[in-house]
């Protein structure tokens, strides 16, 4: 049965199809049965790891993840070597696999979006997920997830699916995110950075996350935190994938206080749609910790918002 669901992070929409999917695999040799595309490598990484994780034990299961920022020709030799039941990975890389026949697909039983909205809305993107379609059996499962689902892509998905089952939370009661306390200061464009540097002065916090809409916004934030002597990191999408991980690696290790990312956490600079500002929120926010969220506005329309993580444990 094909599905599309769309609900708020945290109440378990990867393990929905981890979970639904491991139950009806069986495992062939050689033989991709579940293909799931995501947007970013770090959500890949993390999908993967969850399937690694519910199918402890299932032996003969492989789960192999693939996204850019890895040389190609690795791999193609994980393919040639321990060929995988379960591929996660990005439209990018899974095409050029499949285009050179390293990724065959002609056996593809199951096929998942998570943030389907994130791929869909993209046209560049949405052009590689047709592709990859196409080269999977038309006789398969197609599921697409998503925190935040707008009604003008709702017909975009089901162009995949056939008689899809719609589970939708459109009730913005029943979206609200608990457990965050919100405050919100309107200033101008060039108070900006006085105002943080006078909130990260005056606030009592363990760690925090600036999003901002541009890299070279993340990366003159950082500098500047630094001249202020506020220890932080800057991780953004131009960097190696090796260098976001060591990155990610001492910001969870507390030797840095502070994250300046272009698509990981904190925002001073927000262009972009309420749906979007409500997805990233509720990403960090369903990770067992409470939040308190400071929104800086430069309009009576919110353009930006600082997140900060208050280590104390939900009740």
């Amino acid at each position: 049965m094909d599905v599309i669901c769309q609900a708020k992070s945290g109440m378990g929409k990867t393990a929905v199809f981890v979970l639904s999917t491991l139950q009806q695999i069986e495992p062939s040799a050689g033989q991709v049965v579940v293909l799931v595309l995501c947007h970013t490598r770090e959500l890949a990484y993390q999908i993967c790891h969850e399937f690694e994780r519910f199918s402890t034990y299932l032996p003969d299961l492989k789960v192999a993840v693939f996204y850019g920022g890895v040389h190609i020709k690795n791999h193609k030799d994980l393919l040639k070597n321990e060929y995988p039941h379960v591929v996660v990975g990005t439209p990018g890389r899974i095409l050029a696999l499949a285009r050179e026949k390293d990724l065959p697909l002609k056996n593809v039983r199951h096929f998942i979006l998570d943030e389907c909205n994130k791929m869909l809305e993209s046209l560049d993107m949405r052009k590689d997920v047709q592709e990859i379609f196409k080269m999977t059996p038309h006789d398969k499962e197609v599921m697409m997830f998503s925190a935040t689902l707008s009604k003008e892509i709702r017909p975009v998905c089901k162009i995949f699916m056939q008689d899809p089952m719609e589970i939708y939370v459109d009730d913005e009661a029943k979206l609200t995110l608990h457990g965050l306390v919100q405050h919100y200061i309107k200033l101008t464009e060039g108070e900006k950075n006085r105002k943080l540097n006078d909130l990260l002065d005056a606030l009592d916090f363990n760690q925090v996350v600036i999003f901002m809409k541009s890299v070279s916004g993340a990366a003159e934030l950082n500098k500047l935190l630094g001249e202020c002597i506020f220890p932080s990191i800057c991780i953004h999408s131009r960097m190696h994938v090796t260098g976001r991980k060591v990155s990610t690696y001492i910001w969870k290790g507390d030797i840095h206080h502070m994250l300046m990312s272009h698509k990981c956490i904190i925002k001073m600079s927000y262009g972009k749609s309420e749906d979007y500002m409500l997805l990233e929120i509720s990403n960090h926010s369903s990770q067992g910790v409470v939040k308190t969220i400071l929104k800086i506005v430069m309009s009576e329309k919110m353009r930006s918002f600082i997140l900060m993580r208050k280590d104390c444990l939900l009740g």
